[in-house]
């Protein structure tokens, strides 16, 4: 880390704090409208004294579509399980772009060998672009939990690799392709999860607050990288990641008891309101 210029860092910096600016303003943009078509007069369920609060929270109101000047703001933090999804994304993702940032230099402290190295990260690298390629693949034939159980268990495998076996060539070496494959699952996981079940339409929104809850991981990661290694070690740092990630596999399985729900609910209000299908 010592090694990486002064210039470097604060170009790092800049390009977090404009993503949080373009987060911050993607959230706050007004919500994609559902299309929706003329009601029967038998339809009852989508008047404004029938909606439920879950169906208001999801779309616009009557009044909203009728006047286009003025419409509803969706409150996306009050949907089902965005808590949840905001979670994954600052605990799940805080450890993967610290390693991704120090493993040469922590792999060069301890093991001193750059053909070792350069090896590893070209490794690193295929299998990252091969899990990009596949993950895709496998969302849509195997669904999100169990895809992000993989990519729980490759970054859980990373730390605990670092943590008892600090010394380990192998172990080393193993952390760094499960870390890769963990950075190359979790981002589109989130995002397929996020249009799963709110919809296209209203998953734009909610993943505009997921992608924030990352900027919020990268300036922890950065504070971790300026200050936490010098002052703690990396052997105490990645038993922080590793209760950090304890926490998250806890919040992963408590949302995967309510998921069922939180989709069932979702889609209703959505289909409620769009006779031909929910978009």
């Amino acid at each position: 880390y010592d090694r990486v210029p002064s210039m470097l860092r604060i170009l790092a910096l800049t390009i977090t704090l404009f993503g949080v600016l373009i987060a911050i303003l993607f959230t706050s943009s007004k919500v994609f409208k559902i299309p929706q078509e003329p009601l029967q007069e038998e339809v009852e369920v989508g008047s404004p004294t029938n909606r439920s609060s879950l169906e208001t929270l999801l779309l616009p109101s009557e009044d909203a579509i009728e006047d286009q000047k003025s419409p509803e703001k969706v409150q996306v933090l009050k949907l089902p399980g965005v808590m949840f999804l905001c979670t994954f994304s600052i605990l799940g993702f805080n450890f993967i772009p610290l390693f991704d940032g120090v493993w040469k230099s922590y792999g060069q402290m301890y093991f001193n060998n750059d053909h070792f190295l350069t090896i590893t990260g070209s490794i690193g690298a295929i299998l990252s672009a091969s899990s990009r390629l596949a993950g895709g693949f496998l969302l849509d034939h195997c669904g999100f939990v169990t895809i992000y159980s993989i990519q729980l268990f490759a970054e859980v495998v990373s730390i605990l690799s670092l943590f008892l076996f600090p010394t380990s060539i192998v172990m080393f070496s193993v952390a760094v392709y499960g870390n890769n494959i963990a950075h190359a699952l979790h981002l589109m996981t989130m995002s397929f999860e996020s249009s799963y079940v709110y919809g296209s339409a209203l998953g734009i929104k909610v993943f505009g607050l997921v992608f924030l809850s990352y900027s919020i991981a990268y300036v922890n990661v950065i504070a971790f990288e300026e200050y936490g290694i010098n002052a703690l070690g990396y052997h105490k740092i990645f038993f922080i990641y590793f209760v950090m990630m304890v926490v998250n596999v806890i919040s992963f399985l408590l949302y995967t008891k309510k998921r069922p729900s939180y989709v069932k609910q979702c889609h209703q209000a959505l289909k409620s309101q769009t006779p031909g299908g929910y978009s």
